[in-house]
């Protein structure tokens, strides 16, 4: 059975064709045998846009991705493999697997993170509207007294 996959395809300008990123990107299924079950287009959209942004990007995510973490171990535990040409990515080889795994742990570390901060920040909050100060907070939190203004300064 062939391998099934997707491309995505982004152009930053009007301007700019996207036949020949599409061409590069066809040519290694197209080698490998693999089936082009979809193409996700975004053009004239700059990658520096966010996900909610890029129409053909968000549509990809939400199809296939939900979170890196999620992805991650879909691949993993279907005994998928994930191959980005330009990147040299490829989880049929050992570096590419290690790579997959590193990628895991880090999206994990970075989600862990955001989880704590959320949690100090609405901390910082309740703390606030209980009329404490804001020394007396950073104190009690164990954090600095500029990072409660911040806080502060965005509720």
């Amino acid at each position: 059975m062939a391998k099934r996959v997707v491309l995505y395809a982004r152009v930053s300008t009007d301007g700019l064709s996207i036949e020949n990123q599409l061409r590069e990107l066809e040519a290694v299924p197209v080698k490998e045998g693999w089936k082009i079950v979809e193409r996700f287009i975004d053009k004239g959209i700059s990658g520096a846009k966010g996900r909610e942004d890029r129409p053909a990007f968000d549509k990809l995510c939400k199809g296939i991705v939900q979170d890196l973490v999620v992805f991650l171990n879909e691949i993993h535990s279907k005994h998928a493999n994930l191959y980005l040409h330009k990147q040299g990515i490829d989880t049929t080889t050992a570096g590419g697997k290690l790579l997959l795994q590193m990628l895991g742990v880090f999206a994990e570390f970075v989600l862990g993170r955001a989880l704590v901060r959320a949690a100090a920040e609405t901390r910082v909050v309740t703390l606030g509207k209980q009329g404490r100060g804001m020394r007396a907070i950073a104190r009690e939190l164990g954090i600095g007294n500029c990072t409660v203004q911040r806080i502060v300064g965005v509720a």
